[in-house]
């Protein structure tokens, strides 16, 4: 699944196996430029994964065995109305592990903002402070890992760690949709014929033309 955040956090994807819409959200994700809604909502983003995972099981016939969260953040909570300390304590008390990976470089970094009086977007350096003592007081608390990606290379590496330690089986059911040719009628006309009245004309009529010529020189 797939939930993003700023000044609140927002549910885009459930939890899915289907891998190629994921991507497709992740992609059409922008960045928030409007100051009402900057912010970082670390607590109210855990929360609302464990309101996402927590729901697999009231759908499902068997408990799902594996609960991870990778929380991605640059920063450090400054919005929402639950701690991230709070959040972890809940995803702890469920059985759900939260990989938390701090990503970007401490100091100032340039931000997409939407200048107030022209309404055009403008690019902003603003100060990065990244909590990397919160998120790794919320890894150890749901036993997960934290990790700090400072480029894409690094990032990379991460998930392929992530992916390596959380290995589930998952069940999937696919379906097929097809017609048996042999009972699904055809058309002529105005009249719908059965495939296997069609195949009988067509016999006899092979049988008459066989009649006709071919068998009425040999005899």
């Amino acid at each position: 699944g797939l939930i993003t955040f700023a000044g609140y956090a927002d549910g885009i994807t459930p939890p899915t196996l289907d891998h190629a819409h994921l991507v497709s959200q992740l992609n059409n994700t922008q960045i928030v430029t409007s100051r009402s809604e900057d912010g970082t909502a670390i607590g109210d983003a855990i929360s609302l994964a464990v309101e996402k995972l927590n729901a697999l099981d009231a759908r499902r016939d068997e408990k799902v065995k594996s609960k991870v969260i990778i929380l991605l953040t640059d920063g450090e909570n400054n919005a929402g109305e639950v701690e991230p300390i709070q959040a972890a304590e809940l995803a702890e008390t469920l059985g759900m592990k939260v990989y938390t990976i701090g990503v970007g470089t401490k100091g100032e970094a340039p931000v997409p903002v939407t200048d107030p009086f022209s309404g055009k977007k403008v690019v902003q350096w603003m100060p990065v402070n990244i909590d990397e003592a919160t998120l790794q007081k919320v890894a150890d608390l749901t036993h997960g890992k934290y990790f700090r990606a400072t480029d894409t290379d690094s990032l990379e590496k991460i998930y392929e760690e992530i992916d390596a330690l959380e290995k589930t089986k998952v069940e999937a059911q696919h379906y097929t949709d097809y017609r048996e040719l042999a009972v699904q009628p055809y058309r002529a006309s105005s009249l719908y014929v059965p495939p296997l009245l069609l195949i009988a004309f067509g016999l006899l009529l092979v049988r008459f033309v066989l009649e006709q010529t071919w068998l009425r020189e040999l005899n």
